[in-house]
């Protein structure tokens, strides 16, 4: 089956923006500072403007979710998130542990907790939505089976 074929009957059920520097503007500002300040570094320490432009690009990358509008789509398939220059997907079979905390919903493939959490699924940050993620969440995600 072809990737758009897998993909045809997908629906969006729910979609939504969430800028985290609007929301904390104090902080962009500080990690954008911070970006500076060791690009700085880089370009005194080793004068190479091919390896200050390749050292951005992997600290805004490495903060971008924190910088720029991220744009998430629930469907029957599964969760997207999308920002700058990246594209996360799961999709529900994957789904294996979902938890809330006080900002959104992590969405997780690790059956139990892990230092890789940080790495693995997608974090969902609300935007005064709660309600409406959650159901869209609660719509789709796999349940544990009984034996």
């Amino acid at each position: 089956m072809s990737p758009e074929a897998a993909h045809s009957d997908e629906e969006t059920i729910l979609a939504w923006r969430v800028h985290l520097a609007r929301r904390e503007p104090r902080r962009a500002v500080v990690a954008l500072l911070a970006v500076l300040f060791a690009l700085t570094l880089i370009h005194l320490a080793w004068g190479a403007p091919l390896l200050v432009v390749a050292a951005g690009l992997a600290m805004l990358g490495a903060i971008g979710e924190h910088l720029f509008p991220i744009y998430y789509r629930v469907t029957n398939q599964g969760v997207y998130a999308r920002n700058l220059w990246t594209v996360r997907r799961i999709t529900w079979p994957r789904v294996r542990r979902c938890y809330r905390d006080a900002h959104g919903l992590k969405l997780s493939p690790l059956r139990v907790p892990s230092r890789l959490e940080a790495f693995r699924g997608i974090y969902l940050w609300f935007e005064e939505n709660e309600a409406e993620v959650r159901a869209a969440v609660e719509r789709f995600r796999p349940r544990k089976r009984t034996p």
